[in-house]
């Protein structure tokens, strides 16, 4: 059974973060904020297929407000965040922006959340600017604050795992670093991915692996083991087979930039 816990102190975005401070001591989280997401693609012969970059920007109080491309041809994707006046995360929506008309936008899909007893959040999603829900979900929450739906819990070193992993099967079974997990630096990152995880996590096939590491701990680089947009950032809001992080307290000189 879930004890009762405080939903404000969860989901503030401008807190701290425990974790990270518990391993960088003297270290606000926000001057390691993400800065830039740098996403590369390839053809299935491995031929590079170009780099979609995305600036982050925050509002004063550290919380991420938007995700929007950089030289972005055309048609682009814009992700935006609002929060309530407890600093909870109450929408989080993916904009199509371009077309015919420059100023065009629609939303792709959008959630919004709403808080009130202390295990639950309810996430009403809607999709391609239908002003009807196509679904209403309850996000689960465990003693510490973690959405577990989907078959997810936590081990003791903080870590996710999932009921699939008692099935052997090497496709769910994660393998961790003792590293700083990048979602760490936001309960925004945290909340929109459901991963709250203290480390970052590979697969047990090595299908996805780290590639670098800042002087924080922090990682720079994921790269997939084979081509085709496998890897997903934010529920497949964005794909790649290489993803970069530059981050405020190490800025990087771009994708590509970190010796690889």
């Amino acid at each position: 059974m879930l004890l009762a816990i405080s939903a404000t102190g969860l989901f503030s975005s401008c807190a701290k973060i425990v974790d990270f401070k518990k391993h960088h001591p003297g270290i606000d989280a926000h001057s390691c904020r993400i800065q830039k997401f740098f996403l590369r693609y390839y053809d299935a012969s491995g031929v590079p297929g170009g780099t979609r970059e995305l600036d982050v920007a925050y509002d004063k109080k550290g919380r991420p407000v938007s995700i929007t491309p950089v030289r972005e041809p055309y048609i682009y994707y814009v992700t935006r965040f609002a929060y309530d006046d407890y600093n909870r995360l109450i929408d989080y929506r993916l904009d199509g922006v371009g077309g015919p008309n420059p100023t065009d936008s629609v939303f792709i899909y959008e959630h919004r959340y709403s808080y009130g007893l202390y295990d639950r959040i309810i996430d009403t999603s809607y999709q391609l600017s239908q002003d009807f829900p196509a679904a209403i979900s309850t996000l689960w929450l465990d003693t510490a604050g973690r959405v577990v739906n989907s078959g997810l819990f936590y081990n003791a070193a903080g870590n996710m795992v999932r009921y699939d992993d008692i099935t052997g099967d090497p496709n769910y079974i994660f393998v961790y670093d003792n590293k700083v997990n990048w979602r760490q630096l936001s309960k925004t990152w945290q909340l929109i991915d459901f991963n709250y995880s203290v480390n970052n996590a590979t697969n047990a096939l090595d299908l996805n692996r780290i590639v670098g590491y800042n002087i924080y701990g922090l990682p720079l680089e994921f790269r997939q083991k084979t081509t085709g947009n496998n890897g997903m950032l934010f529920n497949a809001a964005y794909r790649y087979d290489v993803l970069d992080i530059q981050y405020a307290c190490d800025p990087g000189p771009g994708p590509g930039g970190h010796g690889y």
